[in-house]
C-alpha cells in the first residue's frame, strides 16, 4: 500500500546543530558559512522576561481576588437590594439585568450556542440552578436571615459540588473527601449551636440560603459539563439568557413597575452591582484567572471568599458576629481545603 517509508528526515533550523553532508545551505545563510550558536540572554534580559512573568502572576491573582471580594459582598448587598426592593423584585432585576446585559454578547457567540438535547438539557439545569434557582431562594432567605448567616453557609458550598460532581460521575469519593466533609459538619454543628448568637435570625431563612446553595452547585456541574463543550464564556452566557427568558414571562407580576418608583438610590445601586457586577462580571474576572493560573493555584484563592463575607457582613451592615461564628467558618474552610486536596 503506498511507497515503502525511506529513513525519517528530521528538518533543520537555521544554527541549531551541524548540516548533514549533502544538504545545502539553509535559506539566508552563505554557503559554507559555519554554524553559530543562538546568543544568550544578557542578565538584562533575564530580568526583563522575569518581571514580565511577574507582572502577569500579579494580574492573575489580582483578578482571582477581585472576583472574590465581589462574590464576598453578595450576602451584604442583597440584603440591602432586599430590605429596599423586597425579595421578589430584587431576584427578578438580578436576573433580568443579567440575561440583558449579555444579549449582545449571546448574538455575537450565536455560533457557540448550544446544540442537541443533551447540551441545551444542561444549558437548562445551568439555568435553573443559577439564575433562577440559586437567584431566588438567596433572596427569600435573606429576607428572613442576615447577611452574616448567609455568609457563613456560604462556605459550605465547595462540598455541595463535590458531592454532586461525585453523584454524576458515578464515582465513590476518597478518604480525604470524606474527612472534608466530616470537617465541614463539625462547623455546621458549630454553626447551629451559635446561630442564635446572631442578630435577625430565622431557621426558615438559614434553609433557604443552605438550599440555594445545594442549588447553586448542581446547577455549577451542569454548567462545567456544557463549559467543556461550548466554552466557559458561552456557557456562561447562554445559561443567564436561558434563565431570563424563562423568568420574563413572570415578570409583570413579581416586578411591577409601580415597585420600581418607591426604590431608593441605595436599593438602586445595590440591585444594579447584584446584576452587573456579582453576576457577570465576577465570573468573568475568575475565568480569566482559572484560564491563566490555573484550578490548583488560584481554587485556594476562594478560601477567603466567607471570611471576607463575614467582615463585609460586619462592615456594611453593622451586624454583630460572635466568635463561635467565626471559628465554624474557619472549621468548614478547613474542611474544604482538605476535601479539595488532591
Amino acid at each position: 500500500m503506498g511507497r515503502a517509508a525511506g529513513p525519517a528526515r528530521h528538518p533543520r533550523l537555521p544554527g541549531l546543530g551541524a548540516r548533514r553532508g549533502g544538504a545545502g545551505p539553509a535559506h539566508g545563510e552563505r554557503a559554507g558559512a559555519p554554524d553559530r550558536p543562538l546568543p544568550a540572554l544578557s542578565r538584562r534580559d533575564h530580568q526583563g522576561v522575569n518581571a514580565d512573568r511577574a507582572a502577569g502572576a500579579w494580574l492573575v491573582y489580582a483578578a482571582a481576588l477581585l472576583a472574590v471580594l465581589i462574590w464576598a459582598a453578595t450576602p451584604p448587598i442583597t440584603k440591602i437590594a432586599v430590605q429596599e426592593s423586597g425579595s421578589e423584585f430584587a431576584a427578578m432585576i438580578r436576573s433580568l439585568g443579567a440575561a440583558l446585559l449579555v444579549l449582545p454578547l449571546a448574538w455575537r457567540l450565536r455560533d457557540m450556542r448550544p446544540r442537541g438535547r443533551g447540551q441545551w438539557t444542561d444549558c437548562a439545569l445551568a439555568a435553573l440552578g443559577g439564575p433562577i434557582g440559586f437567584v431566588f431562594l438567596f433572596s427569600y432567605g435573606l429576607g428572613l436571615t442576615s447577611a452574616a448567616h448567609a455568609a457563613a453557609i456560604s462556605a459550605s458550598g465547595p462540598l455541595f459540588t463535590g458531592l454532586f460532581a461525585f453523584l454524576v460521575a458515578r464515582r465513590w469519593p476518597g478518604h480525604g473527601w470524606w474527612i472534608g466533609a466530616g470537617l465541614g459538619v463539625v462547623g455546621g454543628a458549630i454553626f447551629a449551636w451559635q446561630r442564635h448568637g446572631l442578630a435577625g435570625g430565622d431557621s426558615l431563612g438559614d434553609a433557604l440560603i443552605l438550599v440555594a446553595f445545594m442549588a447553586s452547585s448542581a446547577g455549577y456541574i451542569a454548567g462545567t459539563r456544557l463549559a467543556s463543550a461550548i466554552g466557559s464564556l458561552p456557557a456562561t452566557v447562554w445559561s443567564q439568557m436561558l434563565g431570563g427568558l424563562l423568568l420574563l414571562p413572570l415578570a409583570p407580576w413579581l416586578m411591577p413597575w409601580q415597585a420600581g418608583l418607591e426604590i431608593s438610590a441605595r436599593g438602586w445601586a445595590a440591585n444594579a452591582y447584584m446584576a452587573v457586577c456579582a453576576t457577570l462580571l465576577a465570573y468573568f474576572f475568575w475565568n480569566f484567572a482559572l484560564a491563566r493560573g490555573g484550578a490548583a493555584r488560584i481554587g485556594a484563592v476562594q478560601f477567603a471568599q466567607p471570611v471576607l463575607a463575614l467582615g463585609l457582613a460586619w462592615a456594611l451592615l453593622g451586624e454583630a458576629i460572635p466568635p463561635g461564628i467565626w471559628l465554624s467558618v474557619l472549621v468548614i474552610v478547613a474542611g474544604v481545603a482538605l476535601a479539595q486536596k488532591r
